[in-house]
């Protein structure tokens, strides 16, 4: 399995990034958008976000294609609940066009929110899977 990063930034918490990952309006996150490859043959598209609080140096890191667990076992914090949905969806335009199917396509959409034993939010994850025929 390969993990191309299409894009790494950083700034300041939107309405929504605040909402999921209670965060003041002044916090600031680290936004990833990855795609998981097997074989050259696109499977998923994530968004990730991470609050930059709890992962200050990940601002200066290169790509990162780490998971949650290696992310947090770096910074010496424990993981707890984690919360899923997951549902059906139509392939939006812009991750169509990453995982190399048609717009409208199905995909399983994944949300997940990672909070640490004392319930605080780590990690926002969104991701689009292509279903297996």
């Amino acid at each position: 399995m390969r993990i191309a990063v299409i894009a790494q930034t950083t700034g300041r918490a939107n309405e929504a990034e605040q909402k999921r990952l209670r965060l003041p309006p002044t916090a600031r996150v680290l936004r990833l958008m990855r795609v998981r490859y097997q074989d050259d043959r696109p499977l998923s598209y994530e968004q990730i976000v991470l609050p930059l609080v709890r992962f200050p140096a990940l601002a200066n890191e290169p790509p990162i294609t780490s998971s949650i667990s290696e992310i947090a076992q770096r910074y010496g914090l424990a993981l707890g609940r984690v919360t899923e949905q997951a549902r059906l969806v139509g392939a939006p335009k812009f991750v169509a066009e990453h995982l190399r199917v048609a717009s409208g396509t199905q995909l399983l959409r994944l949300n997940r929110i990672v909070r640490t034993p004392d319930g605080q939010a780590v990690e926002w994850r969104v991701v689009f899977a292509i279903v297996a025929a």
